[in-house]
């Protein structure tokens, strides 16, 4: 991982974590999705990559105890603070935390049972290699649950203002990237890196659901706030250029507009693997 990129994260962690909570009730569907595929028992050992406020592991902490722990990983420092506090805050004492580059992991060979990663693929600069990576450190016979997104369409509540952006500040539009929140959502490019990284019995589907937002406001507050791309390119606009850009973002949201409500589709890719059992 680029020193770039960990200093984006790094400087999102306290927005993150000011949001956490509600980062993991809209990704709820998907956690369910990840937990019951992969399926984490007790006494086994979960590693979560990416884990931003480590949502995901401190939900597999609770499926493996009384024996059993899970390492909560991230490139960036203070998102592995930020998930640390959450783990103290919810008295979990099985989950370990390290800053580590999902590319080159320091456990070891067979070391782990499931990896789980929700939404972090993407955003790394070699999935290719994070996916040998995450096959290495499996047992034979290990579980893989992994969540990326599908195309920009299926994810208006996010690509409407990743364009929007874009258009504003004279730039790609934050997600579309490579890495980016959209960077893997070809199923076949994403099945022919799993399997030319040795997995087996690859299974992808999709979890659909709903973003609800309360008002214009609060869902404009978390796009532009939560994304290290969108944020950046917010700042670097003026004042007249942001109240253009939010006047054309409250026509174009008009049409998920129900009982005063934002209410948008939502698409997740949802991926199950395993490691050769010999």
């Amino acid at each position: 991982m680029d020193a770039d990129c960990t200093e984006r994260w790094s400087g999102a962690a306290e927005r993150w974590a000011a949001h956490a909570d509600r980062i993991d009730e809209e990704a709820e569907a998907v956690t369910e999705w990840l937990l019951a595929a992969a399926a984490p028992a007790p006494g086994e050992a979960v590693l979560e990559l990416g884990a931003g406020p480590g949502g995901v592991g401190l939900a597999a902490a609770r499926a493996v105890t009384p024996a059993g722990r899970v390492i909560l990983t991230d490139v960036a420092p203070p998102m592995i603070e930020v998930a640390h506090t959450r783990a103290e805050q919810l008295g979990l004492q099985n989950v370990d935390f390290e800053v580590a580059d999902a590319t080159a992991l320091a456990q070891p060979d067979a070391s782990v049972d499931v990896v789980l990663c929700r939404f972090a693929y993407q955003a790394m600069d070699d999935p290719g290699r994070a996916f040998a990576e995450s096959l290495r450190v499996l047992r034979p016979g290990g579980r893989l649950a992994f969540a990326v997104f599908p195309e920009p369409e299926r994810n208006p509540w996010a690509s409407l203002s990743f364009q929007a952006l874009a258009e504003a500040a004279g730039a790609p539009a934050p997600g579309t990237e490579k890495p980016g929140m959209f960077a893997l959502a070809d199923e076949q490019h994403l099945r022919s890196l799993l399997t030319d990284a040795g997995f087996v019995d690859v299974r992808l589907e999709h979890v659909t659901d709903e973003r609800r937002f309360d008002s214009f406001e609060s869902w404009w507050q978390l796009r532009r706030e939560l994304p290290p791309g969108s944020a950046s390119a917010w700042s670097s606009l003026d004042e007249a250029a942001r109240e253009d850009l939010e006047t054309r973002l409250r026509e174009q949201v008009r049409r998920y507009s129900h009982d005063g409500e934002l209410v948008f589709p939502a698409d997740a890719l949802v991926a199950f693997a395993r490691r050769p059992s010999s």
